[in-house]
């Protein structure tokens, strides 16, 4: 796996066009990337131009290296400012990226496949746009509500992180991937169905989902206990609320890879 081919690279190509720009669509007409009113925006327009033509500086290396600074902290600004005007359309494009990662990931490091296959990826990008990342933008607004208003735990201390950890691996962890192993069974078959599948019908997707519960959701429970522990503690602990989802969501580049190898055994 270590070396692609040529047919492989092209195709790893337009998937990720086929995936960022779905992506991007989900967020444009919130906040116009250029319109960002900061200075650091309206620098970076027309700066570029002045150090290509030699002007406004002796170090147009330093100058460059300032502005992709600046251009990186425009982009993150609207990003943040993204999440609080549309913050389930943020989350689900950002969750859309980041698990295409993590199932490339998957499908690169395991042995037992022997091809790219880009309807397996897609299947789990849309899991994690349509349930994932709505699923625990929900979690996490019910996690601030028993915190804060039944619980009564002043934020940033350490009972109110021990009760948010509490809260997302004892209810939310067993209950999401629960309804993961049926949501996946059932967008799996019906990608099958436009590779030629035909259908198996509800009672056997029951069947199948039941298997999958009594064969692997132990398994998957326990990895997630191990993949995620420590990065919640480390995001209840000290991530401000809104950007608690995308951080979650990188930290899924890895969780992916493990429940798309568990759950396509």
């Amino acid at each position: 796996n270590a070396k692609m081919s040529s047919p492989r690279i092209l195709m790893l190509g337009l998937l990720a066009c086929l995936l960022v720009v779905p992506a991007g669509a989900l967020t444009t007409g919130v906040r116009p990337m250029l319109k960002h009113v900061g200075g650091a925006r309206a620098l970076s327009v027309g700066a570029p131009m002045m150090v290509l033509r030699g002007g406004a500086g002796r170090k147009p290396r330093a100058q460059a290296a300032a502005l992709t600074c600046m251009s990186l902290a425009g982009t993150w600004t609207d990003y943040v400012a993204l999440l609080e005007e549309k913050p389930i359309r943020t989350k689900m494009a950002t969750a859309a990226v980041l698990s295409a990662i993590g199932d490339l990931l998957a499908q690169t490091l395991d042995a037992a496949v022997t091809s790219f296959c880009p309807r397996r990826m897609l299947v789990l990008v849309f899991i994690n746009i349509i349930y994932f990342a709505p699923m625990l933008h929900y979690w996490y607004i019910f996690f601030d509500y028993v915190v804060g208003k039944q619980l009564k735990l002043k934020a940033g201390t350490m009972k109110s992180t021990a009760a948010y950890l509490a809260l997302d691996q004892l209810m939310n962890a067993p209950v999401t991937l629960l309804g993961f192993f049926a949501i996946f069974t059932l967008i799996n078959a019906i990608s099958e169905v436009a590779v030629g599948v035909p259908f198996p019908g509800l009672a056997a997707l029951a069947a199948t989902v039941s298997a999958k519960v009594q064969g692997s959701y132990v398994t998957a429970l326990v990895a997630n206990w191990k993949v995620w522990t420590a990065p919640q503690l480390l995001n209840f602990a000290v991530v401000p609320a809104p950007l608690r989802v995308p951080f979650a969501n990188v930290v899924a580049i890895l969780w992916n890879a493990v429940i798309s190898v568990i759950a396509n055994k």
